[in-house]
């Protein structure tokens, strides 16, 4: 991946805003309202810069840059959470051991099933979180530049694709957050289609997102 400096240097930031916060007395005795922790309290339109490749094979692939747009959504209204949503991601790879520069690029809609842990359940206050779930996902775009020895690289429709990351959320008005994390996906499913004669591969992500958290 070509992104390790900024990725080290947003958990860096992350990790003193949440060292920096003092909780609040009045919040650690509120009582909690167990009629809301299940309802949508955040909405987060996002977008994503990503680096993505394919593992899992002895032939050398090299990574490509693409990227992500969505929607996702807390559920619950506590300092643990759930995360879902609507994601488009540009995956895909490329390389030079078929004779020629092959690259390719996979569109997928996916569906994000994630927990969410934050430093702090207040709402208008900045926090760090992690979260880490699975992303099944369909593939609804497939773009080949160049081709294969066998003339074309045969993709399966379904992938699904384990995920984990860090952010923060950083308020900036009544209602509003600044959203940043960065989140590596790995796939647990085939991405060629074997029967087929695809190879055996999965697909692999490094996400670097940025969106608004708004409060409901």
């Amino acid at each position: 991946m070509k992104m390790p400096l900024l990725l080290t240097s947003l958990i860096f930031f992350l990790a003193v805003s949440a060292q920096s916060q003092t909780p609040n007395v009045s919040e650690k005795l509120e009582e909690p309202n167990l009629s809301s922790n299940s309802s949508v309290s955040r909405i987060i339109p996002q977008v994503s810069i990503l680096e993505s490749n394919f593992t899992g094979t002895d032939i050398q692939f090299d990574s490509k840059m693409g990227f992500s747009l969505g929607v996702a959504a807390d559920i619950g209204d506590r300092n643990i959470v759930a995360e879902s949503g609507v994601l488009y991601r540009q995956l895909g790879t490329q390389t030079n051991q078929f004779g020629q520069n092959l690259v390719l690029n996979l569109g997928y809609i996916g569906l994000p099933l994630m927990g969410k842990i934050y430093t702090s359940a207040a709402k208008h206050s900045s926090a760090a979180y992690f979260k880490a779930g699975i992303i099944p996902e369909i593939l609804i775009y497939k773009n080949i530049t160049g081709s294969t020895s066998g003339g074309d690289f045969p993709v399966n429709s379904l992938d699904l694709e384990m995920a984990a990351g860090v952010g923060g959320r950083f308020p900036f008005s009544k209602n509003n957050d600044l959203i940043l994390e960065a989140t590596l996906n790995r796939g647990l499913t085939n991405v060629g289609a074997s029967s087929s004669g695809g190879a055996d591969v999965f697909n692999a992500a490094l996400l670097i997102t940025a969106g608004i958290g708004i409060d409901l």
